[in-house]
């Protein structure tokens, strides 16, 4: 069921980004804003069964950049839509030193990628609350551990504030849902997972 909707969710975002494609194409008005976090909070509830694990991220330039995106290009099809493709890349290295496990080391490298819609209510050349919607694939691999694909969806509001120069400050709350992966009984079952996360950015307009 999990893996029919996640599929589901895959195929619509592609569905959306070939609809509009042409119209990103013809926009005579289209300009894009490249920018990136300067500062985020994500706080995670991650649910399996009877049992709940919670935890706090905060992070500059971003908490961990796994369900916030490292970079982001928005491409304004009209003035009070866009389009913006998200990247995240997170890479974490251990290492740990004890009788029998001397030099040991893990790293876990997880890399996303994601579609999101923005409509501006006031349009992109003044300050303008926001919302938005997404769709993101996340691969992570692990040390000596098999490569997992997670999806998410999730929805949130924000307030763009454009400033001289082509400079953009953009602040928004955020709420995503990680599907679950695989079957409960299963050794690499991955639980379904909730993220709200407010984030700080900086971009530039051209």
């Amino acid at each position: 069921m999990e893996k029919k909707r996640c599929l589901k969710t895959a195929v619509s975002v592609v569905a959306v980004l070939l609809a509009l494609a042409p119209a990103v194409l013809r926009a005579e008005d289209a300009r894009v804003e490249l920018g990136t976090g300067l500062f985020g909070v994500s706080y995670v509830r991650e649910s399996n069964g009877d049992a709940t694990a919670t935890w706090t991220m905060i992070g500059v330039p971003n908490p961990m950049g796994i369900v916030t995106p490292t970079v982001y290009a928005a491409i304004f099809v009209t003035p009070k839509f866009a389009i913006e493709p998200q990247l995240g890349l997170t890479y974490v290295s251990t290492s740990f030193d004890c009788d029998g496990c001397s030099g040991d080391s893990e790293s876990v490298t997880a890399l996303s990628g994601g579609v999101q819609g923005d409509f501006f209510f006031r349009g992109k050349e003044t300050a303008s609350p926001y919302a938005f919607g997404r769709g993101m694939v996340i691969y992570a691999s692990q040390t000596d551990e098999d490569s997992i694909t997670r999806t998410l969806v999730g929805v949130g509001a924000g307030y763009r504030i454009p400033f001289k120069k082509g400079g953009v400050l953009r602040v928004d709350a955020r709420y995503d849902h990680m599907f679950a992966k695989g079957d409960e009984n299963d050794r690499d079952f991955s639980p379904s997972g909730n993220f709200v996360t407010v984030t700080l950015s900086l971009g530039i307009a051209f």
